[in-house]
């Protein structure tokens, strides 16, 4: 069957009539946790997978974690697994970060996010420090479909000047974003 999320929109945003599911139907066969978000869901659903550690500080640098891991996603060609959860939801606001995250990407949001802790972190097929050595490897040719990516620092991902944002953060994914907000 075909496996596309179909998020990715030819020229209009992704938005759907209200009441429809906020989530991609992933294969059977489909034995690793990740996000069924079509947020995190952008290519095609064979396509690698990057998970990062969510942080231990503010509910800002947490999210702004998720949204950048979802844009380097994005502008290579790989889809985001998840979160790689702290044992304590709490941030040093003492705010639950998974009420915020229903919030921000529908109540479907934490649940999808978040499979693992970092009590059980999972083996995964390569380990990045940063995006330029993701980066690095996705233009070898050395990321294979349907693997699993964990890059420890996502925050660089506007490193190369030359690149224009619009490639990570395209219009109709920003106002994605903003979807449940408004």
């Amino acid at each position: 069957g075909k496996k596309n999320a179909t998020l990715l929109p030819s020229s209009a945003g992704p938005s759907e009539a209200p009441g429809k599911s906020n989530l991609v139907d992933l294969p059977e066969k489909e034995k690793e946790k990740r996000c069924q978000l079509k947020v995190c869901n952008l290519h095609d659903l064979s396509a690698p997978r990057i998970y990062i550690l969510e942080h231990t500080d503010g509910a800002g640098h947490r999210m702004k974690s998720i949204l950048e891991a979802i844009a380097v996603g994005l502008r290579n060609g790989l889809n985001f697994g998840g979160l790689v959860g702290q044992l304590q939801p709490l941030t040093d606001q003492h705010i639950n970060f998974r009420v915020i995250v229903d919030a921000v990407f529908g109540s479907e949001g934490s649940s999808n996010l978040f499979y693992y802790n970092i009590s059980v972190t999972p083996i995964f097929a390569k380990e990045f420090e940063n995006v330029r050595e993701l980066q690095a490897a996705v233009a070898a040719g050395t990321v294979k479909p349907e693997t699993s990516l964990y890059v420890k620092a996502v925050n660089e991902w506007g490193y190369d000047g030359s690149v224009k944002r619009d490639l990570y953060f395209p219009s109709w994914l920003r106002e994605e974003f903003r979807r449940h907000l408004d």
